[in-house]
């Protein structure tokens, strides 16, 4: 959070995976050093066999319904289920993760990304030189239990709780995502209300980008801009975008302790970890 007040960010948005634990505390510091927090959740869904990340934004997430609550809730056992799953099928192998014991009761503690944090430190002392991540030795398995939750059952969820359902990074193509196309696009929001899509990313090209934007402004879409900051540890920090960029976003969504003034807000960005907060 002082590294995006340095920037110059006024407003930021945050947006953890499958929690909102760090939204009250980033607003607490925010408020201290002039930083504005939207507060929102990145969830983990799927569609048609694919996973995809969808950004709820708004202060419904920020004091949760019932059906918000129960969403994120079962997302953290979907996670931990998956992870335990994983773990076992190591220790079968005769691979146990030293760092991340495979626990002897229920109660979810474990979420995917401590999974891959494992697998590269175990990596680097040479524990378990064969798996770089977790995502492409889990795609390997037809049976590994899911961690995501229906696409439209996130959106109807969302407005439930009177937030926003924007697609995140759409053109991001790695071990958890696949890219899509317009035409990908334009048959997911046949058969999804989606609110806006992330248009402005770091590994959209500049081509993706304006293909984006144009598809938002046909089909009257909100469109947001993200740093897809992940902490300290990584080489991607919250960076400034311009606040015109995301102007109907910033309309629809913004809570009143946002300064618009005649030169506007000052800078947005997105995707604050809760481990870059001071």
């Amino acid at each position: 959070m002082l590294r995006a007040a340095r920037l110059g960010i006024g407003v930021i948005a945050v947006t953890d995976h499958d929690t909102i634990a760090a939204i009250e505390p980033a607003s607490t510091v925010g408020a201290d050093v002039g930083v504005t927090v939207i507060p929102g959740v990145e969830v983990t869904s799927n569609h048609r066999r694919h996973e995809l990340h969808v950004l709820l934004y708004g202060n419904g997430i920020r004091r949760p319904t019932s059906l918000i609550r129960d969403m994120l809730a079962t997302l953290e056992v979907l996670s931990h289920n998956r992870v335990v799953w994983f773990l076992e099928r190591l220790a079968a192998s005769g691979t146990r993760l030293e760092t991340l014991p495979t626990p002897s009761d229920r109660v979810p503690r474990y979420r995917t990304y401590d999974l891959s944090r494992a697998l590269r430190r175990e990596r680097r002392e040479r524990i378990v030189p064969k798996f770089r991540d977790a995502a492409p030795y889990l795609a390997q398995f037809a049976d590994a239990p899911e961690a995501s939750l229906a696409l439209a059952n996130v959106v109807a969820t969302a407005h439930d709780a009177g937030a926003v359902a924007v697609l995140a990074h759409p053109g991001r193509s790695d071990d958890a995502t696949q890219a899509l196309s317009v035409d990908d696009l334009e048959h997911l929001l046949a058969e999804v209300p989606l609110d806006g899509i992330e248009a402005h990313h770091p590994q959209h090209s500049p081509d993706q980008r304006d293909e984006f934007i144009a598809f938002a402004l046909k089909h009257r879409l909100l469109v947001t801009a993200g740093s897809d900051s992940h902490g300290p540890a990584h080489a991607r920090q919250p960076f400034p975008h311009p606040a015109s960029w995301v102007g109907n976003f910033l309309d629809r969504i913004r809570p009143a302790s946002i300064p618009i003034a005649a030169k506007g807000v000052r800078r947005f960005a997105t995707d604050l970890p809760t481990s870059a907060i001071a």
